[in-house]
This record gives structure tokens, C-alpha cells and sequence, in this order.
């Protein structure tokens, strides 16, 4: 699954549309043994912004036919999985596209890491500088966010937020935040997971 395709889908929609409603992505991680993880990524969009006949079809920029999706009263989401190697859960980009890895770093020992930082420069680049179309995005995207989870064992290493089960760790990073560059987010976000 390609990270930052998605993005730049997710980017496209944000930024080519003048309708408002709500708009969330959502990659969740799951280390699931040695050289195994599985990768979900939820999208949800305004109804308005969706072509069923494209998603059938097959050429959607938003949701693929092997994709579920969820029909909302508002919105539709999709939800995209794919479970394999740790090479295969996050396919290489286009040559220095910044990618998310799962390195070994210890006995069942598994850092999950995310490139944050460069989300925000791409994003926040997209908004070009324009005060009044700046105005019109927060507007339209105020209270909706990049989230990003990681799970599947104890969580022993992260720059993100611990649940209480110790278990899962996680970030939100706000939309407005980030189509703004004021979001403090760190150049990568992580998590060490520990295998039983």
C-alpha cells in the first residue's frame, strides 16, 4: 500500500473541491509477527465528492472495487487492508518519496515509523499562500484530522500517545493545523512494539 499515494489522493480531494463537510484519513498499523503486519487505511468523504460509477469501474481516485465502503448518512468511507511482509504492507514509492518502515530493532522488537514531517510541507504547500483560500479551507475542514495508530503488542517506545492499555499507540494531527505548517509534528512518528 502505497502511503503516499493515498496521501496525495486524500490532498487532491482537499484542495480541488469547494464543498465542505467532513473529510478523515486514517492508517492504522499492526505488527502481527516477525516479518508480518497488516495496514487499514480509512478514508471518509462528503457524499457530493463520490462517483459510484468510477468506484465500480475501477478508475476512483478515492476508493478501489476490492475496497469496502461504507455508506454513511453524510458520507462514505473507505476502508482499505492489506496484510502481508513488512516489505509488502508499505510499497516503495516513486524514487525519494518519503516511505513509512517496520524495522527489527530487538528480540521481537518492531519500530513502526511514520514521515510526518514531510506530510506537513507537502500539504501545506498545497494551500499556496492564499489568505482567502486559506480562510475558506479551515472552514471546511475544522475538527477533522490525519490519524495514525499503531498496535499489536506492548508498546515499549513511542513519540505518540499511549492508550492505557499500553497496547496501541496514536497521533492526531489536525487538517487546519497542518494545511497551515503551524501543526508540531515531529519529523517522524513512531512506536516500538514488543511481540509476546
Amino acid at each position: 500500500m502505497k502511503y503516499a499515494y493515498v496521501l496525495k489522493a486524500a490532498a487532491a480531494l482537499l484542495f480541488a473541491t469547494g464543498l465542505a463537510g467532513c473529510f478523515d484519513v486514517k492508517f492504522d498499523v499492526a505488527v502481527l509477527d516477525t516479518d508480518k503486519a497488516s495496514v487499514v487505511i480509512s478514508t471518509t468523504v462528503p457524499k457530493e465528492l463520490v462517483d459510484l460509477a468510477e468506484i465500480e469501474s475501477g478508475t476512483s481516485e478515492f476508493c478501489k472495487p476490492e475496497d469496502e465502503l461504507i455508506e454513511g448518512e453524510a458520507d462514505y468511507t473507505c476502508v482499505s487492508k492489506v496484510e502481508g511482509t513488512f516489505a509488502e504492507v508499505f510499497e516503495a514509492g516513486d524514487p525519494g518519496e518519503p516511505q513509512p518502515t517496520i524495522e527489527t530493532v530487538g528480540p521481537r522488537q518492531f519500530k513502526v515509523s511514520f514521515p510526518a514531517g514531510s506530510l506537513q510541507e507537502d500539504m501545506s504547500g498545497q494551500a499556496g499562500g492564499d489568505a482567502e483560500a486559506l480562510e475558506m479551507m479551515k472552514q471546511m475542514f475544522e475538527g477533522h484530522a490525519i490519524t495514525i495508530r499503531v498496535s499489536g503488542g506492548t508498546i515499549i517506545d513511542t513519540n505518540m500517545t499511549k492508550n492505557e492499555a499500553g497496547d496501541a499507540a496514536e497521533t492526531v494531527l489536525p487538517f487546519i493545523a497542518i494545511i497551515e505548517g503551524t501543526a508540531d509534528i515531529p519529523d517522524v512518528v513512531y512506536a516500538v512494539v514488543e511481540l509476546k
